[in-house]
């Protein structure tokens, strides 16, 4: 009955570390996911910047070339070439202005996935540690229920046989009533 106890005890503690330990290694592996979405953002956020600097170096680049041609022809920068000069420019600023905006509707995107994993991470935790204090109080309840001071429920209760024999001359009734309880106790 103490073996079984001990073990019962054991198994249910043991089963309370196994998920409490799941929460935690869950909500790690969801910290790291934050983390990664973060540096994620954080990039997406460096890259937007660079190619819009690189779209506004070819539009100056452009622009100086055809302002280059212009003056190669001998015409004026005036009137129609000057048009185009600065559409052509403020094609390229749109486009720099597109890829930052991009950029940063990415990050956003990505700095709302780290706060849903950070907040995963810490729901995991609480997971882990309520299962584990459900299972350890469970275990202790029923440890206590099965083996409590009164012993195993399943124990049965001799009871003495209180059937009246016909008394014979010589007969002892105590001793045949010690004599049915013994054979009670042995079954």
């Amino acid at each position: 009955m103490g073996f079984a106890a001990a073990l019962t005890v054991g198994t249910g503690a043991l089963q309370a570390y196994g998920q409490y330990k799941s929460g935690q290694d869950k909500g790690k592996a969801e910290d790291y996911n934050a983390s990664v979405a973060r540096e994620a953002a954080e990039l997406e956020l460096e890259a937007g910047k660079y190619n819009a600097d690189q779209t506004r170096k070819a539009g100056k680049k452009l622009t100086s070339s055809q302002e280059a041609r212009i003056a190669a022809n001998g015409v004026a920068l005036s009137g129609s070439p000057l048009l185009v000069m600065e559409e052509s420019q403020r094609n390229y600023e749109t486009d720099a202005f597109l890829e930052e905006y991009n950029a940063k509707i990415a990050a956003k995107r990505g700095l709302s996935d780290a706060e849903y994993r950070a907040q995963l991470a810490k729901n995991y935790r609480n997971e882990g540690t309520i299962n584990a204090a459900t299972t350890l109080l469970s275990t202790s309840a029923n440890t206590f229920l099965k083996y409590g001071n009164t012993g195993p429920t399943t124990t049965r209760t001799p009871t003495l046989n209180t059937r009246t024999t016909p008394s014979v001359v010589g007969n002892n009734s105590a001793a045949g009533a010690q004599a049915g309880f013994n054979r009670a106790m042995r079954r």
